[in-house]
């Protein structure tokens, strides 16, 4: 599989002024930033960025060209537009092999369908995942298989496929829940109904 990969310029136009006339140029601003760089404010063509932005997320590792040199970097934060449902800032983190990072990398569930029907539900309690781990180890997601779930059964965190996996440090405690499975609650109203006796009319006349 080839590596993700996008480009962009540096950046010229800064303060509030400035992003505003970047943005109606049809680009987006970014900030390009290390534990070993200076922060270099940076910018992307509107339309590649949101291409991008449809198979990748925060977390995201990918290969930055800025200019004539590539950077190896994380998406580390997106700031949206949720009216439009556009970016309108990104920060890329360059990495450094050999020293760990702090990521943030969302949760995948696997075959929802599988178990959520009329009477049960799947309620996602930790959608994202806090962990430090090295460049080249970096996933951009963790996948949750969920269709052996039976009512009131759940999954923590020390249930997923990368706990206990030297590789990843998990910012969380092992007995988090991550999903649990419950009954419906429109179900359990309607049993709750079916099980109330039935009172005569004039019973009913009389309350």
């Amino acid at each position: 599989m080839s590596r993700a990969s996008l480009s962009g310029v540096v950046r010229e136009e800064i303060g509030k002024t400035g992003l505003k006339g970047v943005r109606r140029d049809h680009f987006v601003p970014g900030i390009l930033y290390g534990h070993h760089r200076e922060s270099t404010p940076v910018k992307m063509e509107a339309n590649e960025l949101e291409k991008f932005l449809k198979h990748h997320g925060i977390g995201a590792n990918l290969d930055f060209t800025v200019g004539s040199k590539s950077h190896n970097v994380i998406i580390k934060d997106i700031q949206w537009n949720h009216m439009k449902g556009q970016a309108i800032h990104v920060d890329f983190q360059e990495l450094q092999a050999g020293e760990k990072v702090r990521v943030t990398i969302p949760v995948r569930i696997l075959n929802k369908a599988a178990v959520e029907d009329s009477r049960s539900v799947l309620t996602e309690v930790i959608h994202e995942v806090e962990l430090y781990v090295l460049p080249k180890d970096l996933i951009e997601s963790v996948e949750v298989d969920v269709s052996h779930l039976k009512h009131g059964e759940n999954i923590k965190v020390e249930d997923l496929s990368i706990f206990g996996d030297a590789r990843y440090e998990l910012n969380h405690d092992a007995d988090e829940i991550v999903v649990t499975l419950t009954e419906a609650k429109a179900y359990v109203e309607e049993e709750a109904s079916a099980d109330m006796p039935m009172m005569p009319d004039e019973e009913l006349s009389t309350l």
